[in-house]
Protein backbone atom coordinates (compact mmCIF):
# COMPACT_ATOMS: atom_id res chain seq x y z
CA UNK A 1 0.00 0.00 0.00
CA UNK A 2 1.81 3.35 -1.24
CA UNK A 3 1.92 5.76 1.73
CA UNK A 4 -0.07 8.99 1.19
CA UNK A 5 1.89 12.48 0.59
CA UNK A 6 0.41 13.80 4.16
CA UNK A 7 0.13 10.57 5.91
CA UNK A 8 3.95 10.28 6.55
CA UNK A 9 6.38 13.26 5.66
CA UNK A 10 9.71 11.88 6.83
CA UNK A 11 13.18 13.99 6.52
CA UNK A 12 16.00 12.84 7.59
CA UNK A 13 18.89 15.51 8.21
CA UNK A 14 21.86 14.64 6.58
CA UNK A 15 24.71 12.53 8.58
CA UNK A 16 22.28 12.79 11.97
CA UNK A 17 19.46 10.20 11.05
CA UNK A 18 16.47 12.26 13.50
CA UNK A 19 13.54 11.59 11.90
CA UNK A 20 11.08 14.40 11.70
CA UNK A 21 7.72 13.95 11.01
CA UNK A 22 4.92 16.38 9.45
CA UNK A 23 4.02 19.15 11.67
CA UNK A 24 7.57 19.16 13.38
CA UNK A 25 9.50 22.11 12.41
CA UNK A 26 13.27 22.14 13.43
CA UNK A 27 14.89 25.75 14.10
CA UNK A 28 17.50 26.84 11.99
CA UNK A 29 18.81 29.84 11.08
CA UNK A 30 18.59 30.11 7.41
CA UNK A 31 15.05 30.18 8.14
CA UNK A 32 12.11 29.80 10.36
CA UNK A 33 10.65 26.65 8.95
CA UNK A 34 12.07 24.12 7.30
CA UNK A 35 10.64 21.60 4.55
CA UNK A 36 11.31 19.95 1.41
CA UNK A 37 7.61 20.36 0.29
CA UNK A 38 7.23 22.78 -2.45
CA UNK A 39 11.42 22.91 -3.19
CA UNK A 40 13.06 22.07 -6.18
CA UNK A 41 13.78 18.62 -4.29
CA UNK A 42 10.35 18.09 -3.96
CA UNK A 43 9.74 14.91 -6.80
CA UNK A 44 6.43 14.20 -6.43
CA UNK A 45 3.90 14.38 -8.69
CA UNK A 46 2.68 18.01 -7.38
CA UNK A 47 6.48 19.04 -6.99
CA UNK A 48 7.20 22.36 -8.68
CA UNK A 49 10.25 21.57 -10.89
CA UNK A 50 10.41 20.36 -14.35
CA UNK A 51 11.56 17.59 -12.75
CA UNK A 52 8.89 15.30 -11.11
CA UNK A 53 6.82 12.18 -10.92
CA UNK A 54 4.04 11.66 -13.10
CA UNK A 55 2.14 9.50 -10.33
CA UNK A 56 4.18 9.11 -7.33
CA UNK A 57 2.92 11.42 -4.49
CA UNK A 58 5.56 10.72 -1.86
CA UNK A 59 8.01 13.49 -1.24
CA UNK A 60 11.09 11.38 0.87
CA UNK A 61 10.65 8.25 -1.17
CA UNK A 62 13.22 9.86 -3.83
CA UNK A 63 16.47 10.23 -1.51
CA UNK A 64 15.11 7.98 2.05
CA UNK A 65 13.05 4.70 2.32
CA UNK A 66 11.88 3.38 5.78
CA UNK A 67 13.03 -0.11 4.34
CA UNK A 68 15.55 -2.13 2.18
CA UNK A 69 18.08 0.78 2.50
CA UNK A 70 21.32 0.84 0.77
CA UNK A 71 23.17 1.02 4.59
CA UNK A 72 24.09 4.79 3.86
CA UNK A 73 23.16 6.89 6.56
CA UNK A 74 20.42 8.24 6.71
CA UNK A 75 17.98 5.77 5.46
CA UNK A 76 19.69 6.36 1.78
CA UNK A 77 17.26 5.05 -1.00
CA UNK A 78 19.84 5.71 -3.87
CA UNK A 79 22.37 3.80 -5.59
CA UNK A 80 25.80 5.57 -5.11
CA UNK A 81 27.43 6.73 -8.89
CA UNK A 82 30.38 4.37 -9.27
CA UNK A 83 32.09 6.97 -11.69
CA UNK A 84 35.22 8.88 -11.45
CA UNK A 85 34.82 12.54 -11.57
CA UNK A 86 37.23 15.07 -12.96
CA UNK A 87 38.22 17.05 -10.10
CA UNK A 88 39.08 20.57 -9.09
CA UNK A 89 42.80 21.42 -9.63
CA UNK A 90 45.12 24.28 -8.82
CA UNK A 91 48.79 25.18 -8.76
CA UNK A 92 47.64 27.47 -5.93
CA UNK A 93 45.56 25.32 -3.43
CA UNK A 94 47.12 23.89 -0.25
CA UNK A 95 44.34 21.24 0.45
CA UNK A 96 44.55 17.44 -1.12
CA UNK A 97 41.27 17.44 -3.21
CA UNK A 98 40.32 13.70 -3.54
CA UNK A 99 36.98 12.02 -5.09
CA UNK A 100 34.13 13.14 -3.99
CA UNK A 101 32.42 10.85 -0.85
CA UNK A 102 29.89 10.77 1.54
CA UNK A 103 27.41 12.99 1.64
CA UNK A 104 28.52 14.46 -1.65
CA UNK A 105 27.99 11.45 -3.32
CA UNK A 106 24.54 11.10 -2.39
CA UNK A 107 24.26 14.59 -3.91
CA UNK A 108 26.11 13.55 -7.09
CA UNK A 109 23.60 10.14 -7.16
CA UNK A 110 21.29 13.12 -9.34
CA UNK A 111 23.03 15.64 -9.87
CA UNK A 112 25.75 13.94 -11.84
CA UNK A 113 23.14 13.23 -14.18
CA UNK A 114 24.17 9.43 -14.55
CA UNK A 115 21.99 7.81 -12.93
CA UNK A 116 17.81 8.01 -13.31
CA UNK A 117 15.94 9.51 -10.67
CA UNK A 118 13.19 7.28 -10.78
CA UNK A 119 15.71 4.69 -9.76
CA UNK A 120 14.92 3.53 -6.51
CA UNK A 121 17.39 1.03 -4.05
CA UNK A 122 14.13 0.56 -2.00
CA UNK A 123 12.17 -0.53 -5.29
CA UNK A 124 14.19 -2.56 -7.13
CA UNK A 125 12.13 -4.53 -9.70
CA UNK A 126 10.15 -0.82 -10.34
CA UNK A 127 10.98 2.41 -11.66
CA UNK A 128 9.19 5.56 -10.77
CA UNK A 129 8.43 6.93 -14.06
CA UNK A 130 9.66 10.77 -14.15
CA UNK A 131 9.05 13.25 -16.31
CA UNK A 132 12.80 13.43 -17.06
CA UNK A 133 14.34 10.14 -17.17
CA UNK A 134 18.11 11.58 -15.52
CA UNK A 135 18.57 15.69 -14.66
CA UNK A 136 18.26 17.90 -16.91
CA UNK A 137 20.80 19.77 -18.95
CA UNK A 138 21.38 23.32 -17.05
CA UNK A 139 23.30 24.39 -13.41
CA UNK A 140 21.93 21.53 -11.58
CA UNK A 141 23.27 18.73 -13.75
CA UNK A 142 27.22 19.19 -12.42
CA UNK A 143 28.09 16.17 -14.76
CA UNK A 144 31.36 14.30 -14.19
CA UNK A 145 33.31 17.31 -15.03
CA UNK A 146 34.01 19.53 -11.33
CA UNK A 147 37.03 20.69 -12.27
CA UNK A 148 34.79 24.36 -12.96
CA UNK A 149 33.03 23.92 -9.19
CA UNK A 150 34.53 24.35 -5.44
CA UNK A 151 36.54 21.93 -5.07
CA UNK A 152 35.23 18.63 -2.61
CA UNK A 153 36.37 16.44 -0.61
CA UNK A 154 39.46 17.72 0.90
CA UNK A 155 40.13 17.98 4.86
CA UNK A 156 39.45 21.64 6.18
CA UNK A 157 41.62 21.21 9.46
CA UNK A 158 43.86 24.06 11.58
CA UNK A 159 46.49 22.75 9.57
CA UNK A 160 45.00 24.02 5.88
CA UNK A 161 44.25 26.91 7.55
CA UNK A 162 47.73 27.44 8.74
CA UNK A 163 49.39 27.03 5.15
CA UNK A 164 47.34 29.02 3.53
CA UNK A 165 46.33 32.58 5.83
CA UNK A 166 43.17 33.18 3.34
CA UNK A 167 41.14 30.49 5.34
CA UNK A 168 40.00 30.63 8.71
CA UNK A 169 40.74 28.36 11.09
CA UNK A 170 38.26 25.61 11.50
CA UNK A 171 36.61 26.90 15.17
CA UNK A 172 35.81 30.21 13.90
CA UNK A 173 33.33 28.83 10.95
CA UNK A 174 29.55 28.90 11.53
CA UNK A 175 28.28 25.78 12.90
CA UNK A 176 25.36 26.51 10.49
CA UNK A 177 28.33 25.31 7.86
CA UNK A 178 29.09 21.49 8.97
CA UNK A 179 32.03 19.80 7.90
CA UNK A 180 31.88 15.83 7.30
CA UNK A 181 32.97 13.07 10.30
CA UNK A 182 36.52 13.88 9.61
CA UNK A 183 36.17 17.25 8.85
CA UNK A 184 35.83 17.36 5.04
CA UNK A 185 34.02 19.78 2.63
CA UNK A 186 31.11 18.20 1.11
CA UNK A 187 28.07 19.86 -0.96
CA UNK A 188 26.32 20.00 2.59
CA UNK A 189 28.47 22.26 4.09
CA UNK A 190 27.17 25.06 2.30
CA UNK A 191 23.68 23.11 1.02
CA UNK A 192 20.95 22.35 2.89
CA UNK A 193 19.20 19.91 0.77
CA UNK A 194 15.74 20.57 2.89
CA UNK A 195 15.90 23.91 3.50
CA UNK A 196 15.51 26.08 0.09
CA UNK A 197 14.49 29.33 2.23
CA UNK A 198 17.91 31.41 0.72
CA UNK A 199 17.45 30.17 -3.00
CA UNK A 200 19.99 27.18 -4.14
CA UNK A 201 19.61 25.15 -0.90
CA UNK A 202 22.15 27.69 0.85
CA UNK A 203 23.26 27.48 4.21
CA UNK A 204 24.00 30.99 4.92
CA UNK A 205 22.87 33.63 2.63
CA UNK A 206 24.91 34.89 -0.48
CA UNK A 207 24.19 38.79 0.15
CA UNK A 208 27.08 40.53 0.01
CA UNK A 209 29.16 37.37 -0.25
CA UNK A 210 28.62 36.38 3.41
CA UNK A 211 28.75 32.46 2.57
CA UNK A 212 31.99 32.80 0.87
CA UNK A 213 33.26 35.09 3.87
CA UNK A 214 32.25 32.52 6.45
CA UNK A 215 35.59 30.55 5.56
CA UNK A 216 37.67 32.59 2.84
CA UNK A 217 39.06 35.61 4.92
CA UNK A 218 39.92 38.78 2.46
CA UNK A 219 42.47 39.83 5.03
CA UNK A 220 44.54 37.06 4.31
CA UNK A 221 44.88 37.87 0.75
CA UNK A 222 48.73 39.09 0.90
CA UNK A 223 50.43 36.71 2.61
CA UNK A 224 48.13 34.08 1.03
CA UNK A 225 48.61 31.76 -1.99
CA UNK A 226 46.86 33.21 -4.56
CA UNK A 227 49.80 36.21 -4.07
CA UNK A 228 52.39 34.69 -3.37
CA UNK A 229 52.79 31.28 -5.00
CA UNK A 230 55.58 31.29 -7.49
CA UNK A 231 53.00 29.16 -9.47
CA UNK A 232 52.79 30.00 -13.52
CA UNK A 233 49.42 31.16 -14.88
CA UNK A 234 48.11 28.17 -17.63
CA UNK A 235 45.01 28.81 -19.75
CA UNK A 236 43.11 32.00 -19.34
CA UNK A 237 43.25 34.17 -16.43
CA UNK A 238 40.46 35.41 -14.48
CA UNK A 239 39.44 38.71 -14.97
CA UNK A 240 37.93 40.23 -11.37
CA UNK A 241 35.77 42.45 -13.47
CA UNK A 242 34.07 39.78 -15.19
CA UNK A 243 30.69 39.08 -14.87
CA UNK A 244 30.59 35.27 -14.06
CA UNK A 245 26.92 33.20 -14.98
CA UNK A 246 26.59 32.27 -11.08
CA UNK A 247 25.52 34.32 -8.13
CA UNK A 248 28.46 31.95 -5.53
Amino acid sequence: MRIGRWTLLALWAIGGGGLLFAGEQPRSSAAGRQTIVGSPHDLSATGPGRIHAMEEEQVCIFCHTPHNATGQRPLWNRHMPPTHYRIYESSTTDARIDQPSGSSKMCLSCHDGSLAIGLLAGRPDEIVVMSRRTMAPGRGNLSLDLSDDHPIGFRYDRALAARDPQLRVPDAISRELPLGKHGEMHCTTCHDPHNNHLGNFLRITKVRSAICLSCHDRDGWYTGSHATSPAIIRGRAVDMRERLPFAT
